[in-house]
């Protein structure tokens, strides 16, 4: 179903219709296979029947397997037969050379004597030319197929129930915007919240010389992530740019490694191991991790070893 019949079809569910017998009722089937739009009778005492309406771009054999379905699913749930109405935008692969124009203006009469009440398939070439005294089904069957997004390109701008019916399109279409919108604000700001967390997360480590490269990587990465989640929503006010995920781990392992290395090397220059003479001579170099105790290099270091 295209986006403007969705929105059209859509507006008020499980309402009833001022002045009529029928209510929108719930589209979904116990089976968890979904019709576009499902009338109900008010009173089911009534035995009256339901109302099946589908919009299809290809009207095919496998469409129509499916809305048999359909049908077949609402005899079982009101105990009578549906009506079924198929708005067809586009093709219609199905032979329609045996079927009889129907009382329904421009719809044509499917076979359906086992499966519904009343079938009607409505292409455009059989809808007649609208007039400003055009009956509202005719309206609404050259609003469903011609699939004009301006009022301008209509044919019929006098017609008062093709002009209401771009009035109820117009207006949910700015409601599922504003909706966008304000889910894209949502979106925009946990990811800046995210961003502040792991920039105080980093801050943190480094003024207590807290130099854990585990930490820092993810701490970054994280920062990456988010900002690539807002680019993706289509926030336009990033400017800066992060370096590849690649590059933020080869540099942090670098300086690991070497950190690790440099210790080794002086471990197997002494015959006893002085962590604080070790952590006093990694100060001095460069490219490495400078940790902030003797105690804490020995640590990450035994860590190390036991890892590899």
């Amino acid at each position: 179903m295209t986006d403007k019949q969705s929105l059209l079809t859509s507006r008020i569910p499980f309402i009833e219709r001022p002045g009529t017998d029928k209510t929108f009722g719930d589209a979904e089937w116990s089976d968890g296979s979904r019709s576009d739009v499902l009338y109900e009778p008010v009173d089911r005492t009534l035995k009256q029947s339901s109302i099946i309406v589908e919009v299809q771009r290809i009207v095919d054999v496998n469409f129509m397997a499916r809305v048999v379905h359909y049908c077949v699913m609402a005899y079982r749930r009101y105990q009578v037969f549906p009506t079924l109405l198929v708005f067809a935008p586009e093709h219609v692969t199905i032979p329609t050379e045996k079927m009889r124009l129907s009382n329904v203006s421009g719809a044509l009469s499917l076979n359906c004597e086992y499966w519904a009440r009343k079938g009607y398939l409505i292409r455009l070439k059989n809808v007649p030319t609208l007039t400003s005294s055009s009956d509202p089904f005719a309206a609404i069957s050259n609003f469903i197929l011609q699939q004009q997004t301006c009022l301008l390109e209509n044919n019929s701008l006098e017609n008062p129930t093709v002009r209401q019916l771009f009035s109820i399109a117009t207006e949910v279409l700015r409601e599922n915007i504003d909706r966008e919108q304000q889910l894209l604000d949502t979106i925009n700001c946990a990811c800046d919240v995210g961003v502040k967390h792991y920039q105080q997360i980093l801050e943190i480590a480094e003024r207590l010389q807290y130099n854990s490269p585990c930490l820092q990587n993810e701490a970054r990465l994280g920062i990456a992530k988010l900002k690539q989640v807002k680019r993706s929503a289509g926030d336009a006010n990033i400017d800066e740019e992060e370096p590849e995920n690649t590059q933020l781990v080869s540099q942090d392992e670098e300086r690991f490694e070497n950190t690790m290395d440099f210790v080794r090397r002086y471990r197997v220059t002494r015959n006893r191991m002085n962590w604080r003479g070790c952590h006093d001579m990694l100060k001095k170099q460069t490219n490495v991790i400078h940790y902030k105790t003797s105690e804490v290099l020995r640590t990450v270091y035994n860590r190390f070893k036991t890892r590899s």
